[in-house]
């Protein structure tokens, strides 16, 4: 187990330093493309006299919404992305295509997961008013940031074989900006009304992203959300994940 471990933690490094090391400002564009979205949103949430939602401050209600979409996008949409640039690590002893997506997927969710936690921590030292209202429930968040990865790497899983393929790279954009509107990125569903909230509660992430604020607002409890759907949803992609992988296993590598 050790020794997977160890190769897994090679393969993020080495996948790092691919996807990084040929762009200037690198690893610092996980960072930058949430802030500009967060910015254009909260500047769209002041316009519209939206300083707060339901107590919830603009800034730290956006960036919590913002972040863990990018960690469910990055997840999710990026096992069809591995390429034949990741081919030659087969040739090394123990290296399978899973191993290589569950390293990208680690990869992602440190990142986005210490980018979350900064945002927020500093957000609480810098505000003096923001300790009273934050990190409700700590272990909580972080299960349920750990469950959004889980279920969106089993939602990649199961839609890698369509997203290589034509069709799926064509229709790839317009679900990812679908899924950006209806995630709940700047909206609870208790602000929706009831027919629109019912279908928008279909949707799992929703149900990730208002619990994430639950247990980081104090005063914030959603009446909603629902974690054990969150988990059925994420148990159930991910076995039909893992039934996707091992039917197209020859095919994870192709381009």
């Amino acid at each position: 187990m050790l020794n997977l471990v160890r190769k897994g933690v090679a393969i993020a490094i080495r996948d790092s330093r691919n996807s990084y090391s040929r762009d200037p400002i690198g690893m610092l564009w996980t960072v930058i493309v949430p802030a500009m979205q967060a910015m254009i949103i909260i500047g769209v949430m002041f316009l519209i006299g939206r300083g707060a939602t339901l107590g919830m401050p603009v800034l730290p209600f956006v960036a919590i919404g913002i972040i863990a979409w990018h960690l469910f996008r990055s997840l999710a949409f990026g096992a069809a992305q591995v390429g034949r640039s990741y081919s030659y690590m087969l040739t090394l002893p123990g290296i399978t295509p899973m191993l290589i997506v569950v390293s990208r997927a680690m990869l992602s969710l440190v990142i986005y997961g210490v980018v979350m936690f900064g945002f927020l921590v500093a957000l609480c030292i810098h505000e003096p008013w923001m300790p009273a209202i934050c990190f409700d429930s700590a272990p909580m968040f972080v299960a349920v940031l750990l469950t959004i990865a889980a279920f969106a790497l089993g939602t990649g899983l199961m839609l890698a074989p369509l997203l290589r393929s034509s069709i799926g790279q064509r229709l790839s954009p317009l679900v990812q900006r679908t899924l950006f509107f209806t995630s709940g990125i700047f909206f609870v569903t208790e602000m929706l009304p009831p027919t629109v909230r019912d279908i928008v509660l279909a949707n799992p992430l929703v149900h990730g992203i208002q619990l994430l604020r639950d247990y980081y607002f104090v005063g914030y409890a959603t009446t909603q959300a629902d974690y054990a759907y969150l988990l059925g949803w994420t148990c159930v992609t991910c076995v039909l994940g893992l039934i996707c992988y091992s039917q197209q296993r020859a095919h994870v590598l192709d381009p």
